[in-house]
């Protein structure tokens, strides 16, 4: 494998602060040797984040304090931004470059779990007891990269302090490692790659939903309604039992009956059904015989209401 394979990209260009406009702020800088390694088909292969020892951990804990604390959802995916150190060069790669930026999973996962087989036993990535250097991190559910990679001179204008080895132990916030970088990259195109991940993940990504609340007791002010004759209804749905021998929709174009639900126990059945008023409720009183109802599924039920013309008398 080598980092120089041509990236299997997706969809058009876009720029930093286009991805900043929807998923929020580069929160820092992963630093390494120039995570991009692609497999023969240009699939990125090294699709995670990962640190020395507890050091992803720990500033997952501290970014979701700070989060919270400004009214955030600490467990909502966010953006990283992936350079390379000097020794980038080592490797292949290019080194004091931005790689790309990728969108970060909320939560830190065994290597393991993470990483193709290959990359855990490569010796170089491994330390003196032999162990696979970095044991946990972070997935990343989306990457766009910039290829090939663009130094961060070319992106600041000028030439910045070097990285040094302790910029890989950790998230480093973008103007902490270049004075005016979090301004400058916003500029900067990228092309979102497809991810190889290893056919043992798991991502269960949390979404943020919206809650409503519901189920607790409100007062109802009384209120005047439209009196309907279960005994209508109950000869309605009688006569159709009668006439098709199950109960079904007698919308032409419908047809469904409750036999098509062999799950729904036969006392259940006519639950199924509604009964509708040819003529609504809302036109006044009048003496309803069987000939002036229908009996429908609720599907077109609803759809006879959407339709009629006049106000409705479904709630």
């Amino acid at each position: 494998m080598s980092i120089n394979t041509t990236p299997m990209f997706t969809g058009s260009e876009v720029t930093v602060s286009e991805l900043e406009a929807v998923f929020g702020s580069i929160v820092g800088a992963v630093m390494g040797y120039g995570e991009g390694e692609f497999g023969a088909d240009g699939r990125l292969r090294w699709c995670a984040a990962v640190l020395p020892g507890n050091s992803m951990q720990f500033y997952l804990c501290n970014r979701a304090k700070e989060v919270k604390a400004t009214g955030g959802n600490p467990r909502q995916p966010f953006l990283l931004a992936m350079g390379s150190l000097k020794r980038a060069a080592k490797y292949g790669g290019v080194p004091r470059a931005l790689y790309g930026v990728a969108l970060a999973y909320p939560g830190n996962l065994p290597a393991e779990e993470i990483l193709h087989k290959e990359d855990l036993q490569r010796e170089d990535f491994n330390s003196d007891d032999g162990k696979f250097r970095w044991p946990m991190g972070v997935p990343f559910l989306r990457v766009w990269l910039s290829h090939p990679p663009v130094s961060f001179a070319d992106i600041l204008s000028y030439e910045p302090r070097p990285f040094n080895q302790s910029d890989g132990t950790n998230v480093i916030p973008l103007d902490k490692l270049a004075s005016g970088l979090s301004s400058k990259i916003r500029s900067c195109r990228l092309r979102e790659v497809i991810l190889d991940r290893p056919s043992s993940i798991s991502l269960n990504v949390i979404k943020e939903e919206k809650k409503y609340r519901e189920g607790y007791l409100i007062p109802r002010r009384a209120r005047y309604e439209k009196a309907r004759s279960k005994a209508a209804v109950d000869a309605a749905l009688d006569e159709n039992i009668k006439k098709f021998g199950e109960y079904t929709c007698e919308d032409e174009e419908c047809g469904y009956t409750a036999a098509n639900d062999q799950w729904i126990k036969i006392e259940d059945r006519r639950k199924m059904f509604e009964v509708h008023h040819r003529i609504i409720l809302a036109k006044g009183v009048r003496d309803t015989s069987v000939n002036d109802l229908v009996v429908l599924c609720p599907r077109c039920h609803r759809r006879e209401h959407l339709k009629a013309d006049g106000p409705s008398d479904m709630e």
